[in-house]
């Protein structure tokens, strides 16, 4: 198994540092995930996948708060992206979660922001 991740710059310069580290970091927690996910896509357990995409989400806020900084910054990172994705302006990738079926495998985003405030508050205990 191997992992290539590409990111254009239209979609990295509108972030901050951190909110893209935060990015990068769910992107490459779906390797950890990737068996689990090949699972539920073989038996199109969408609620699955949903939750895999959440634990993506956890280890993307674990990994800020490791590296010093505040957790907070990948959701609204995404949060960014969202709006940046739905800009009639933005030239590059659009958003994954705009194909009717990448909605029923991914949480929304005030599903994310919800999932994310009761992570942190774990964390910061």
């Amino acid at each position: 198994m191997g992992c290539v991740l590409v990111i254009s710059d239209s979609l990295a310069a509108p972030l901050y540092n951190e909110e893209l580290a935060g990015i990068v970091a769910h992107e490459l927690a779906h390797l950890y995930f990737m068996d689990d996910m090949a699972a539920a896509q073989r038996t199109k357990d969408e609620r699955r996948m949903k939750v895999i995409e959440l634990k993506c989400d956890a280890v993307a806020m674990l990994s800020l708060k490791l590296l010093g900084s505040d957790p907070t910054y990948y959701i609204r990172g995404m949060k960014r992206m969202v709006n940046l994705m739905h800009n009639d302006s933005f030239s590059g990738v659009r958003y994954i979660a705009q194909s009717q079926s990448e909605l029923k495998t991914h949480p929304s985003i005030v599903e994310r922001a919800q999932f994310s405030q009761r992570f942190i508050r774990l964390l910061v205990r």
